[in-house]
């Protein structure tokens, strides 16, 4: 097991929830997308798309997609503050 940084910026917990599934990594690519400014937050990204369904990808919840936000969010700061 790699040693911890101790600056590191996101727990190894936070990064477990960026990437526990397909519906989560979407999510975290649009947090991304949004925190870039590249995207508007729209509400739409919250449903499923037909695609989505058909592939059985899960519903991301209004608390874990916070929670993805909030996570990303710290991402950026850092790398904004590396920069």
């Amino acid at each position: 097991m790699p040693a911890k940084n101790p600056n590191a910026v996101i727990t190894t917990g936070e990064a477990r929830v960026l990437f526990k599934d397909d519906a989560s990594m979407k999510t975290a690519i649009h947090a991304f997308q949004f925190a870039a400014g590249d995207r508007i937050e729209d509400k739409r990204m919250r449903t499923p798309n037909a695609t989505d369904v058909a592939r059985g990808t899960r519903w991301v919840d209004d608390a874990e997609r916070d929670r993805i936000h909030e996570i990303v969010g710290k991402l950026v700061t850092a790398i904004a503050k590396r920069a």
